[in-house]
């Protein structure tokens, strides 16, 4: 399972004493009276959306960044990004923190970023990562340590043209599975029906740039599909990271038969630690078994038979917030009586996976 090396948590202005020993270029630091009038101002285009980016290592966590998100437009989704790291030391895993955190938990579409002459030493690997330049603004911003004023780049970012996070689409016999991974690992899977929209924006927004939509923004019936994808299995920009690749590759296989278990890093800490237990022990169901809630509830909780027991509806919860469904397979976990129950793709689509792995049904 992949555990992220840096992780985001949202700023508060006390953690202002230890942000200043952290060593980063952020504006006036002098003091740390100086410092927190510095992020109450940052606070006060962000709101809440201000993150320290933190490393968590063998001496225990430190500091690697700080990064605030401005709503610049709420309708067209775009954002404004302030980005600070160490001195002169552009840190991709910093800035693929903060892109990830703005299209995938602030929904932005657009993402913008002014680049002056303190942070004029990003502009390699942006340029580098999908960023566009768009333009020069004329005196937009004091120059720093004098009483002049300098011009900043505008440089852009779009989300379905990006390598931090992207969609794969695989196609099989009754919908289509939307694989959504970074560099790391799988953050979630979801089941699109032929002829409905997708109802997550991030996704319906990549199947529009890939063509696979249909004239009412609805991904076609199933042969319009496959043609669209013009003989391939599956289909993701060109831009998304390998890690989409690859996962759309095994699910092809899974679905061609080819394959009976998944290899891929998953990013299961984005739920509690009993939703995490949970996954992970459906992880351990093998190919064409079914458990009931009551024996993964055994496996998690504790020994107690009666106290499993009264656990299983909350591994039946944790089964309905499970963000990778087929890959972390919870369509193998059945009522006590045989009884199919809960799922998120619905509940003829759990049949259906059922029937493939254990009697082969096409």
């Amino acid at each position: 399972m992949s555990a992220r090396p840096y992780s985001s948590i949202r700023l508060r202005l006390s953690d202002a004493g230890r942000l200043r020993q952290a060593g980063l270029d952020l504006p006036r630091q002098a003091s740390v009276g100086q410092l927190r009038q510095s992020l109450t101002e940052l606070q006060q285009g962000c709101g809440r959306d201000i993150w320290l980016v933190v490393q968590q290592g063998a001496e225990g966590e430190t500091i690697a960044g700080l990064f605030g998100l401005q709503a610049l437009d709420r309708v067209s989704r775009r954002v404004r990004l302030h980005l600070f790291g160490r001195p002169q030391s552009p840190d991709p895993e910093l800035l693929g923190a903060a892109v990830r955190q703005a299209l995938l938990d602030q929904d932005a579409y657009r993402l913008e970023w002014e680049i002056g002459s303190a942070e004029r030493h990003w502009l390699p690997l942006l340029l580098q990562n999908g960023w566009r330049e768009e333009g020069r603004l004329e005196l937009a911003r004091p120059c720093p340590g004098t009483f002049r004023r300098e011009d900043v780049l505008l440089l852009a970012l779009h989300q379905p043209v990006q390598p931090y996070c992207g969609t794969a689409f695989v196609p099989f016999r009754q919908a289509v599975l939307t694989i959504t991974a970074d560099d790391e690992g799988i953050w979630k899977t979801c089941f699109i029906r032929y002829g409905k929209p997708c109802e997550d924006r991030f996704i319906q927004e990549s199947a529009q740039y890939l063509r696979l939509l249909d004239s009412q923004g609805c991904i076609p019936d199933r042969a319009s599909f496959s043609a669209r994808l013009g003989g391939r299995k599956w289909i993701c920009p060109d831009q998304a990271p390998e890690m989409a690749r690859q996962a759309a590759s095994q699910v092809s296989d899974y679905f061609q038969g080819k394959r009976l278990v998944f290899d891929l890093p998953l990013h299961l800490e984005q739920g509690s630690r009993f939703q995490q237990l949970v996954w992970q022990e459906l992880t351990r169901i093998p190919h064409a078994v079914t458990r009931t809630y009551e024996a993964v509830a055994e496996t998690v909780g504790p020994e107690k038979t009666d106290d499993a027991r009264k656990l299983a509806r909350a591994v039946g919860s944790a089964c309905s917030a499970n963000p990778i469904p087929l890959i972390v397979p919870c369509h193998r976990v059945i009522g006590k009586d045989g009884k199919l129950v809960g799922f998120s793709g619905g509940l003829d689509i759990k049949a259906y996976l059922l029937s493939y792995e254990i009697l082969g049904v096409s």
